[in-house]
């Protein structure tokens, strides 16, 4: 190729700026051209020529900068113009290590330093660095951009790698993404507003390469957000156990709300080997011993009503607050597929319940039998 060889009379970068880049997780190509060489170094680490650098704070002793012309930046980039041209977020000059002067420019606090190099490397044509674990970063920073084409590039290149396989240890085939990267990726996807097109794609590829039961723990163990959970309850797959899919949403709230909960019990379920709780969710609630416990209310009396000795006394308030994402995602669980004893075993097991949430409960079950009737008459 042309642009691999040196032009005549020039001198080659030096050693440092022309090593191989690092191996990745997972790349579409690992080797580097020349220019791709000499840029690079350019932007990470010489700055001989630039005239603008973007700080990053990485943590609270740390600064991350990326060096470039302020120009190209403003072209591809709707929101970088309107700063360079506003002067907005301008902080001291830097001194770059080739001692350049350059203005410094800090970014929404939420784009992160490797996310901006990727999107220098997108405005300067070299090939993307990115791997699967930044790839919800570089999404994230393509949205606050305004990089339409960097976007769906990312998101493009995400479902190619949940597409790759390899071989394992135990001679089967597994993903080159990990099924907790994928779905940190899909949650930037359903967070973003208006929603990528690609998001169905994403939750189809999903639960296409990755069992149910590792994307139904992924859920709760990453205390992914509400928005996500949505989307996903959107395919059938996931409702094949109404109960076991309700108890992962029970547990992804918890999570949430930072109970620290061993999720021991929801992988027992997802495994099929059931705890002695969630038995009872098959065989009907466990008898009630009136021996135990406060004895039971009088029904009549001169003062008492039947209506007061029936109704269960309202929880506190902060007791089951942690239930409230739950109120999110009710309408997704199909209540209406549980037998009558699983489906009251379901609903003792949450105890105490919000009540707005048994009320959400029951609305859901009546209104999908509705339909249903609806439906067959």
């Amino acid at each position: 190729m042309a642009g691999d060889a040196l032009p005549e009379g020039a001198a080659a970068p030096e050693a440092a700026c022309c090593v191989a880049a690092p191996a990745v997780e997972y790349r579409t190509h690992t080797v580097r051209t020349w220019r791709e060489a000499s840029v690079d170094c350019e932007l990470f680490e010489r700055s001989e020529f630039a005239d603008i650098a973007f700080s990053f704070h990485t943590d609270g002793l740390r600064v991350d900068r990326v060096y470039g012309q302020a120009g190209l930046f403003a072209a591809l980039s709707p929101v970088l113009r309107a700063m360079l041209l506003d002067r907005q977020g301008f902080a001291e000059q830097h001194t770059s290590p080739a001692g350049k002067v350059c203005r410094t420019l800090l970014l929404h606090p939420e784009i992160t330093a490797r996310a901006f190099r990727e999107v220098a490397r997108y405005a300067y044509g070299l090939q993307q660095g990115w791997t699967s674990a930044m790839l919800p970063e570089v999404l994230l920073a393509a949205r606050l951009l305004g990089l339409e084409e960097l976007e769906d590039g990312a998101s493009a290149w995400g479902l190619e790698v949940i597409g790759t396989v390899a071989a394992d240890t135990n001679g089967g085939q597994v993903s080159a993404c990990s099924v907790e990267d994928a779905m940190c990726s899909f949650e930037r996807l359903c967070a973003m507003e208006p929603r990528p097109s690609g998001t169905l794609l994403w939750r189809e590829a999903l639960l296409k390469t990755f069992p149910v039961n590792k994307v139904l723990l992924a859920v709760a163990e990453l205390e992914l957000s509400s928005c996500t959970l949505r989307e996903l309850l959107d395919e059938d797959v996931l409702h094949a156990d109404a109960g076991a899919l309700w108890q992962t949403c029970v547990e992804w709230a918890h999570a949430r709300a930072g109970h620290g909960r061993s999720l021991a019990t929801l992988r027992s379920i997802m495994s099929g080997s059931r705890s002695p709780r969630a038995q009872h969710s098959l065989d009907g609630p466990p008898p009630v011993d009136l021996r135990q416990g406060a004895a039971p209310r009088r029904l009549f009396g001169k003062t008492a009503r039947l209506c007061q000795a029936l109704v269960p006394a309202a929880p506190g308030e902060e007791e089951v607050a942690w239930q409230e994402p739950l109120l999110d995602v009710v309408d997704k669980v199909r209540f209406q597929d549980m037998p009558p004893a699983v489906f009251a075993a379901t609903l003792e097991a949450l105890h105490p319940m919000l009540p707005k949430l048994r009320q959400a409960i029951y609305a859901s079950r009546r209104r999908a039998a509705r339909e249903h009737h609806e439906h067959v008459g």
